[in-house]
């Protein structure tokens, strides 16, 4: 695989997929294991280690540095023929640069100045580190930075630096039901946000609907209450974490420009973005590789969340290399319950995920199980005393097959027939207005999770995202600003088909009520209209009737009056509540509810009822099997298929997965794991899949070659351009 990085000059080729484990994080593994462990790794077919370089321990004053501990590691990975992936944790602060700077701690909307401590995922102390809107703090994890890659630069074993650990505001909820940060730095970037954003104090009088005279006056929110004021200051942390992303890259890069640059995120872009200030479309843009950490027996995720998480870091990486930077090894959690244990079979279904979704890598959290803190003993791969467990042996299967089968390396997922567009100003609001985004969460889980089980590849897109797809979907889309407005009624325009949940753009910029809704012109797109509010949804559920199935409306019923659009279904109680506009060259569909809501409380006809109106849309699934619990993910490669057939239920299944013939006509499919020949017939073929596990089909035309085999290619080439 290729990173192209034009800032640089410099194109990366990878050609290997990077498969390995978390190993070092002070104070554990003891060092004595150190080289016994890492042995095992490479014994186990693993080729990449994480080692977290940690300011606090490294970093011991001023411009003094302690590398001893890492230069021991890599060297020994440089002997055992391992790749080492450096980890650049800035949320630990050294004591004496506390000590000297103590304006640059976080402070808290209610005053409180937070104090740097242990935590779960900092035994050695100095979390969450200082606020690094401070110049101070800044400088010196600068200069941390520079001397670390300036240091390991050129190292043989190095792949690279992953230069933000989870790319989220790791303070959000953790100490009470508070706000950050409040420190004077980060007010006056706030206001230098502001003024940037409106100019003068006037236009921002009439942006909140204040009477300031001076900017002096001015101060972020610190309680929850109006909207304006809200959503600026949320937009303006999460611009914020960007700012710190990019300055992150850039010092590394100044240090080291040849060094591979990665990163990852907790994946809650499509819940958390207000509280965790997390966007992975932005942090994906700032780096060569992206990638995500999943837990899913500690998040609580079944199959279809775990395809949806990595779904939504595939469209976050806008054609990018990434892959699964975490994955669950052993029991996780914090304190004295942790999650289950994962069984090999789950390890198995995890990394079938992971490749079907298009990732290029997996690395497990973590090796040896943790030794200290509220997250010990959980999170191992091995034993406590580093040997070999029945989950070690699942995930050594997976980098020998890709390693005896390149090629899969070389192929990439196709577009999804229907894309969920993401929208941060949504999702924003619903926030602002509930404390929480968690019915916008419910909105996108929800109908993800309907068309997916009808056997349609669902993809995330930004609004820059959208053309091309055939279906755009607006889950809970309450609040719509006018630019992106403006660019789904172009792409209706263009041909187009828009199908929005209820109230679309009833709030827009700043969060004003807009007349008439729908507002910001797409009224006029969907061809109808709003003369009041929604309803809310109380007692007894006014339902949505058509085609034969009917199913409850969830926390709003919009009421309707038709304009050019005509209706395709009505309310259980008469009026239109889904309704069609032909718009220029493309349709627009709104839906007078939130049926990915709908279906989270239970709604069971919601899904068949949505399938059907895509069908009668002319949306269809490209490759399916119509078993909820079996998906199919196409990837291609210069006009080759390959078809991952995933089964996510406990349970054997026998299904027929059939292909859209606008994508391939095959004859037959090769078995790429045990290269058995699978007759096809009418474009379709007969497969059983066992249960938490895949098939890897390649769809033959007529005589395509079946995919090479190699030895072993674990190397890291960096070629000028």
């Amino acid at each position: 695989m290729t990173v192209n990085r034009l800032i640089t000059g410099v194109v990366l080729v990878i050609d290997f997929s990077p498969y390995g484990a978390q190993y070092y994080r002070t104070p554990k593994p003891p060092r004595t294991d150190w080289e016994r462990d890492l042995r095992e790794m490479k014994k186990q077919g693993m080729n990449t280690v994480r080692l977290w370089a940690m300011w606090s321990w490294i970093h011991r004053h001023d411009d003094n540095f302690d590398f001893s501990e890492l230069d021991s590691l890599m060297g020994l990975c440089d002997e055992i023929c391992l790749k080492a992936l450096v980890q650049v944790i800035l949320e630990n602060a050294p004591p004496w640069l506390v000590r000297k700077y103590p304006e640059a701690k976080y402070v808290a909307n209610d005053g409180q100045q937070i104090w740097p401590m242990g935590r779960p995922n900092t035994p050695g102390g100095g979390w969450p580190g200082l606020c690094l809107d401070n110049e101070p703090a800044r400088e010196a994890a600068q200069s941390f930075m520079s001397a670390l890659a300036s240091h390991f630069v050129g190292h043989p074993a190095l792949l690279g630096y992953d230069v933000w650990n989870e790319v989220w505001f790791e303070l959000d909820g953790y100490i009470g039901n508070h706000y950050y940060c409040y420190c004077p730095a980060t007010i006056e970037m706030f206001k230098a946000y502001l003024k940037g954003k409106y100019g003068g104090i006037g236009e921002l009088n009439k942006a909140w609907y204040r009477q300031y005279s001076s900017w002096d006056e001015v101060y972020p929110p610190m309680y929850w209450g109006g909207y304006p004021d809200w959503i600026d200051f949320i937009k303006f942390r999460i611009a914020n974490q960007g700012r710190l992303l990019r300055w992150r890259t850039s010092v590394l890069r100044k240090a080291d420009p040849r060094a591979l640059l990665v990163s990852h995120g907790l994946p809650t872009t499509l819940g958390s973005m207000a509280n965790h200030l997390t966007d992975d479309w932005r942090n994906a843009a700032h780096v060569d590789i992206y990638g995500l950490s999943c837990f899913p027996h500690w998040f609580g995720y079944d199959g279809i969340e775990t395809v949806k998480v990595h779904d939504m870091i595939r469209g976050a990486s806008a054609g990018k290399m990434f892959w699964t930077a975490e994955t669950q090894a052993g029991p996780s959690g914090e304190g004295l319950m942790h999650s289950k244990s994962p069984d090999p079979e789950d390890i198995r279904l995890w990394n079938w995920i992971s490749l079907a979704s298009g990732a290029k890598g997996v690395l497990y959290w973590q090796w040896r199980p943790e030794l200290l803190g509220p997250e010990s003993p959980g999170f191992g791969l091995c034993h406590l005393d580093g040997t070999p467990t029945e989950r070690t042996e699942a995930a050594a299967w997976f980098p020998r097959f890709i390693e005896e089968n390149p090629d899969l390396r070389k192929y990439r997922p196709v577009k999804g027939e229907i894309a969920v567009a993401v929208l941060p100003e949504s999702q924003i609001f619903c926030h602002v207005a509930e404390k929480n985004a968690g019915k916008y969460a419910q909105a996108v889980r929800g109908v993800y999770k309907l068309f997916t089980q009808a056997g349609y590849q669902v993809d995330f897109a930004k609004i820059d995202q959208i053309d091309g797809y055939k279906m755009v979907y607006l889950p809970f889309p309450l609040m719509i600003e006018p630019v992106s407005a403006g660019m789904l009624a172009e792409y209706v325009k263009n041909g187009g088909l828009m199908v929005s949940e209820a109230c679309p753009a009833q709030f827009g910029e700043g969060g004003y009520v807009q007349v008439p809704t729908p507002g910001c012109g797409l009224a006029e797109v969907f061809g109808a209209h709003a003369e009041s509010g929604p309803e809310t949804v109380q007692g007894d559920f006014p339902r949505i009737r058509w085609n034969g199935r009917e199913f409850g409306c969830a926390v709003h019923r919009q009421i309707l009056t038709l304009d050019a659009a005509e209706a395709l279904a009505e309310y259980s109680d008469g009026g239109p509540a889904v309704t069609v506009n032909n718009y220029g060259s493309g349709r627009a569909v709104l839906i007078g509810t939130y049926p990915g809501i709908s279906s989270e409380w239970g709604w069971m006809e919601v899904g068949p009822m949505l399938a059907e109106l895509a069908d009668y849309l002319g949306v269809n699934p490209r490759a399916y099997t119509g078993d909820p619990d079996v998906i199919v993910r196409l990837q291609r490669y210069e006009g080759s298929y390959i078809a991952y057939v995933v089964n996510l239920a406990q349970e054997r299944r026998d299904v027929i997965m059939r292909v859209s013939e606008g994508v391939i006509r095959f004859v037959e499919s090769i078995d790429v794991v045990t290269g058995e020949v699978v007759a096809a017939g009418d474009n379709a073929v007969s497969v059983s899949v066992d249960g938490r596990d895949a098939r890897v089909l390649k769809l033959l035309t007529t005589s395509a070659p079946r995919l090479a085999a190699a030895g072993s290619v674990l190397e890291m080439e960096i070629q000028e351009k």
